[in-house]
C-alpha cells in the first residue's frame, strides 16, 4: 500500500503543469530587536514575483505588489497597491540595461530581485537603481558587494549597511543590519 501511495505521489508531481513546479514561496519577517517591524509573503514563478509586504513603521501600511519579467529574466514592470487605497503605482522598465528593481521600504522581497540578479554575474560589487512607486519617485542606489560565496552586503540608505546571507542563485536566507550607532 505504501508503494503504492509513492508511486501515485511520483506520477502526480510528474503530470503537474511546470509552471506549478516552479513556484516558490517564501516569507520574511523584519525585526528591531524584539519589535516586529515588518512582514512579508511572496510567490515567485519564471514569469514573475508577487507578494503582500505589511510594515508597521511609521504607521501600518499593507502593500500589494506584482512584478513581471521579460526576456531573460530583467524587470519588465511593477505593481504596487496600498490597501484601502484605489490607485496602483506602475512602474515600466523600458529597455533597462542596468538591472533597476522596484524598491518599496523594508520589502525584502523586491530587494531579492537585486540580489539574485548580482549572484548571475561574477562582479565583486554593483549598484543598481531601486525605483519606489509614487508620483514623485526618488530612485536610492542599491550597492552590493560580494563579502563570500554565501554572503553580500547590500547598503540601500548610505551608512545603513546589511550584511546578508545568499544561497548559489542570491535568494535571501537571512540579513542582519551591520552597521554602528
Amino acid at each position: 500500500m505504501r508503494t503504492q501511495l509513492r508511486n501515485a505521489a511520483v506520477l502526480a508531481a510528474c503530470l503537474m503543469p511546470a509552471a506549478l513546479r516552479a513556484q516558490e514561496r517564501a516569507a520574511f519577517i523584519v525585526r528591531l530587536g524584539t519589535d516586529t517591524v515588518a512582514v512579508e509573503q511572496f510567490t515567485r514563478t519564471a514569469r514573475g514575483v508577487e507578494g503582500r509586504c505589511i510594515v508597521r513603521t511609521p504607521n501600518t501600511a499593507v502593500r500589494d505588489y506584482v512584478v513581471a519579467f521579460g526576456a531573460g529574466g530583467a524587470v519588465e514592470r511593477a505593481e504596487v497597491r496600498m490597501a484601502g487605497a484605489s490607485d496602483v503605482a506602475r512602474l515600466e522598465f523600458i529597455g533597462d540595461k542596468a538591472g533597476a528593481v522596484p524598491y518599496v521600504e523594508n520589502c525584502w522581497g523586491l530587494l531579492e530581485l537585486a540580489t539574485r540578479r548580482f549572484a548571475a554575474g561574477r562582479d565583486q560589487a554593483v549598484k543598481q537603481v531601486g525605483i519606489p512607486p509614487g508620483n514623485n519617485p526618488r530612485p536610492r542606489t542599491v550597492t552590493i558587494e560580494r563579502r563570500a560565496a554565501d554572503s553580500l552586503t547590500v547598503t540601500v540608505i548610505e551608512g545603513v549597511p546589511y550584511r546578508v546571507a545568499v544561497d548559489r542563485q542570491g535568494r535571501i536566507r537571512g540579513a542582519a543590519w551591520a552597521g554602528d550607532w
